[in-house]
């Protein structure tokens, strides 16, 4: 047992000199973490010494193939060794990508050389300073020599030009180089038109120049150069840029004219234009051509650039008639509400063409407007400026019921003229016939006059024959007292006496025609005009002629 004992109490003894498996373990994980944090970093370090290393000999071979290139220019015999490149290990045969350990140099006059270092390619163009590349991208293309001078354009990529040589936005210009050699390189940007500056930057091929700048001297100059130094001739283009629509404003100004005044319409207006000039179009370009009214005309200014402003005015033509004959139902009106009817005369005559109808002729009957017109409850009828048809249209009874119950309003003539004839006429007539307060006689069975408002309607025994100077019957026309006799017929003598002035014809011959004056002291006639020109009273039933009369304000 004691034996035992010992034993372990020297066991125990050594432990506590020594260390635990734990504890060696943690320092093994410790130094394991320190390597792993470590070993990347001296790796790159000694990766970035071997980049330097590899740059610097890249450095000296190409340093070393400039003298090479340097000497030859003196050595004829090795002029003729490098017309397709420099090897200065002839050792090994020339490829366009060199192997390990060569220098390559194509394009002698421009020395460019690579040179593949611990498989890398180390590359110098030109233009460049050495870079490196992937070995497949070590290619430096064209072998054999180049002395074809590049060609060199200029191009717009977003727009077009006009058809006045001027671009109305901002553009981008591409310089486009070509060469079938040695390929481009780019392009040198000139300062001015007339001169290139040598140490001007050489830009690459895809670069755009933009354009923003107004004026129709926007010079691009630039020379091509490809990857052998070649130089094209200069290229110089100028674009003409207007980005400003005109200016187009109508005159603040309220414009009166007469009908068929002679004025050129653009002077209604103000105009300004950009840089690129321009010219401007009216409708209509002259004010001759419109009629009477308030009338709007329009111009367009066009600049230089295709851009465009358009603007209106509203002018006011006065009518300016010439002749009731030839002038236009509207300029007639407006002379009417003017006071400007001079050139007219009671019985001056027109055609007008009825839809359905045929051409008839209209007279001017009336035109005064005597102080009895403007007595309250006075017939409009033979007041004002008053058109009559100077013969018959067609024919038509007043009633078919052979009554003048309700007199001219309430007839079947009155719709008639004031639906169907109304209908017939154009329309330029009917959009100046204004509404006429209107009385009409009554007959036996209603007691006082009638009043309504008509575009047409038939005229009365007083407005005819005027006074009754025989006594006779026309006096049963029982509104005779609120009407006047028309100018017309006043001027031509017509009375109950001398009537022959009163015709009117029906397709060439004499014939009756209507009037809407009921005959008081019967329960179903009219009087009318009989083919002599007297008055004469006939049943409602009977058909006789339709003249009508309007009147224009």
């Amino acid at each position: 047992m004691k034996k035992v004992l010992k034993n372990k109490g020297k066991i125990l003894k050594l432990t506590t000199l020594g260390f635990t498996l734990i504890e060696l373990l943690a320092v093994v994980i410790i130094l394991a973490i320190i390597a792993l944090i470590a070993v990347p970093i001296i790796l790159e370090v000694v990766e970035e010494s071997r980049n330097s290393a590899n740059m610097s000999s890249a450095q000296l071979i190409v340093s070393s193939g400039h003298n090479y290139y340097a000497a030859s220019l003196l050595d004829e015999e090795k002029q003729l060794k490098i017309e397709n490149g420099i090897n200065l290990f002839p050792e090994i045969e020339m490829s366009n990508k060199p192997e390990s350990g060569q220098l390559f140099v194509n394009k002698s006059n421009n020395v460019a050389m690579a040179v593949v270092i611990d498989n890398k390619c180390y590359k110098k163009t030109f233009y460049s300073e050495i870079e490196v590349v992937d070995v497949n991208d070590c290619d430096l293309g064209y072998m054999g020599p180049d002395d074809v001078n590049p060609n060199v354009s200029q191009k717009v990529l977003n727009t077009t030009i006009n058809e006045n040589g001027w671009y109305k936005e901002d553009l981008y210009v591409e310089i486009e180089v070509t060469d079938n050699e040695s390929g481009p390189a780019g392009y040198r940007r000139c300062m001015g038109q007339n001169e290139c500056e040598p140490t001007e930057e050489v830009f690459e091929i895809d670069n755009k120049i933009l354009i923003n700048t107004e004026s129709e001297n926007n010079f691009i100059c630039v020379i091509g150069i490809d990857n052998k130094g070649n130089e094209s001739e200069k290229n110089c283009v100028s674009y003409k840029l207007d980005k400003t629509a005109p200016t187009l404003i109508a005159k603040n100004e309220n414009i009166e004219i007469n009908e068929k005044d002679s004025n050129v319409v653009s002077n209604y207006f103000t105009v300004s234009y950009g840089i690129s000039g321009g010219s401007m179009s009216c409708s209509p370009v002259n004010t001759n051509s419109l009629s009477s009214g308030i009338q709007t005309v329009s111009c367009t200014a066009i600049g230089g650039s295709g851009l465009t402003k358009t603007a209106v005015k509203q002018i006011m033509v006065k009518a300016q008639p010439v002749s009731f004959a030839t002038d236009s139902w509207k300029t007639i009106a407006d002379a009417v509400k003017n006071n400007n009817t001079s050139k007219y005369n009671v019985g001056d005559t027109k055609e007008v063409t009825l839809t359905g109808y045929g051409t008839f002729t209209v007279r001017i009957a009336n035109m005064t407007t005597p102080n009895e017109c403007a007595t309250e409850g006075f017939s409009q009828t033979a007041c004002g400026f008053v058109v009559e048809f100077v013969d018959i249209i067609t024919k038509h009874s007043i009633n078919s019921t052979d009554s003048n119950l309700g007199g001219w309003p309430a007839s079947e003539m009155y719709n008639f003229v004031n639906s169907n004839i109304y209908s017939a006429l154009p329309s330029d007539l009917q959009n100046v016939i204004v509404n006429t307060y209107s009385v009409s006689g009554h007959g036996k069975r209603d007691s006082s006059n009638f009043t309504s408002i008509n575009k047409l309607y038939l005229l009365s025994t007083k407005e005819v024959w005027g006074i009754d100077t025989t006594n006779s019957d026309i006096s049963y026309d029982s509104a005779r007292s609120v009407t006047r006799q028309l100018d017309y017929y006043e001027r031509k003598g017509v009375s109950t006496i001398y009537y022959f002035e009163a015709r009117k014809t029906y397709q060439g011959n004499s014939d009756n025609w209507c009037l809407r004056s009921a005959n008081s002291d019967t329960n179903n006639s009219f009087f009318g005009v009989s083919t002599f020109g007297t008055w004469t009273s006939g049943n409602a039933i009977v058909i006789h002629g339709v003249a009508p009369a309007f009147r224009i304000e």
